[in-house]
């Protein structure tokens, strides 16, 4: 039971332990997440829910991976090869992209969201240069696709504070944010997958509502580190990450004053 795992080891063990599980192949998913979550805040989680929540997560990435592996293995065709349809893999892949991000498959297997990209930048790149050899390659078409790579992880970053709708209480949705920004760190392609995402949130928030989400971050901080569930170490590392996140807030709005 993630009880047990949790009295044991601490809440940022647990993590490390669940990272660890996803390099071994074992995937965990937003619902084993919410079950994490859920214990933190001192509910209890059967093996049988924890089993349930598993199979869910299991049966989401599948079926992700059953229709990227279909537009790979299309893409390897000889009809693909001939005709080069670009315009329909295009429309496949960022519909994959938004239904993997909204389930939260690509936020936890970063090697299927690679995969995800490099099938977008190669369509992308071969309908540049197929402009650029008929003439018809402009800047705004060059700039239009830059913007498509550079935001393609922007609505997974929207949808992890909620664990794609499956957080619904402020309470659980802080705790994931206080929870996922102590394990998840690096960074892929220049953008957020999801590492730092309390800084990130916070640079994000208009003036009103950064001040909401700081003191509900930092009261859940205190929360946490007051039942046990995260070392003092790490309840620094959040109070830094919130610090980070308000001052790069406040350089945002100095940058450009009218916004609110």
């Amino acid at each position: 039971m993630v009880k047990k795992i949790i009295n044991n080891m601490g809440i940022f063990d647990f993590l490390k332990t669940k990272k660890k599980e996803v390099l071994e192949n074992k995937f965990v998913g937003r619902h084993q997440q919410v079950c994490f979550v859920r214990e933190m805040l001192g509910q209890e989680i059967s093996s049988l829910e924890q089993q349930i929540a598993t199979n869910k997560d299991n049966s989401e990435r599948s079926e992700i991976l059953e229709r990227l592996e279909s537009l790979e293995a299309y893409m390897k065709s000889e009809f693909y090869t001939t005709h080069y349809d670009v315009a329909s893999t295009f429309d496949k892949i960022r519909g994959i992209s938004k239904d993997g991000y909204m389930n939260c498959v690509l936020q936890n297997d970063t090697g299927m969201e690679n995969r995800c990209l490099k099938i977008l930048e190669d369509v992308i790149e071969y309908g540049e240069n197929k402009a650029r050899n008929d003439g018809s390659l402009t800047d705004e078409l060059i700039d239009a696709n830059k913007k498509i790579l550079d935001t393609e992880g922007t609505y997974g970053f929207l949808v992890w504070p909620e664990l794609g709708g499956l957080l619904n209480k402020a309470e659980e949705q802080h705790a994931w944010l206080i929870a996922t920004g102590l394990i998840h760190k690096k960074k892929q392609f220049g953008r957020l997958n999801p590492c730092n995402v309390i800084s990130e949130l916070l640079a994000s928030l208009d003036k009103k509502g950064l001040a909401v989400m700081a003191n509900a971050l930092k009261t859940m901080n205190e929360k946490l580190l007051k039942n046990g569930k995260i070392s003092e170490i790490d309840g620094k590392k959040v109070i830094e990450m919130i610090e980070t996140g308000v001052l790069e807030n406040e350089e945002i709005h100095r940058l450009y004053p009218d916004r609110k």
